[in-house]
């Protein structure tokens, strides 16, 4: 083939390519989405043994606005308060919840939990209701929480 019509068609498929939409960007979107954080799930081992096993991708966690250190008041920030994160919740109170699920609500998030107090587990929905720009929150679920509010403590 001669170079002249070599180049007509190469420009020819790099703008077919550009065409094309890209899979890897997503459209913008006001709809709550929920977050699964329990992890991926196990492969299956590959028919070559020899072959270097692909690492598990990391597990996406939610940037939330309820992570931190929360009280019933600045007094008991100082003892050892609540402490949220992306994944569960700590309490003095010898109480854990270990959150699968987290779904954005308009006022806050709605968790699928897994709370253990005093060796019994329970598995419900924890509320957040974030208020005052996310100083305080409304903490509440099926069975464990009664609603309880909470301020931010500030560390």
């Amino acid at each position: 083939m001669r170079p002249t019509i070599l180049l007509p068609i190469t420009v020819a498929l790099l703008m077919l390519a550009a065409c094309e939409p890209d899979s890897s960007r997503q459209a913008a979107s006001n709809d709550a989405v929920t977050v699964d954080i329990a992890g991926p799930s196990a492969q299956a081992p590959s028919a070559d043994a020899s072959a270097e096993k692909p690492r598990p991708a990391p597990i996406a966690v939610p940037q939330t606005g309820f992570a931190g250190l929360w009280a019933v008041d600045e007094k008991s920030c100082k003892s050892p308060p609540w402490h949220f994160t992306e994944r569960d919740l700590t309490t003095k109170g010898e109480v854990y919840c270990s959150f699968k699920q987290i779904k954005p609500v308009a006022d806050g998030y709605d968790i699928n939990t897994v709370c253990a107090a005093e060796g019994d587990e329970v598995a419900e929905t924890m509320r957040l209701r974030l208020k005052n720009a996310g100083r305080t929150m409304t903490v509440s679920s099926d069975q464990t929480y009664k609603p309880i509010d909470l301020i931010r403590c500030q560390r």
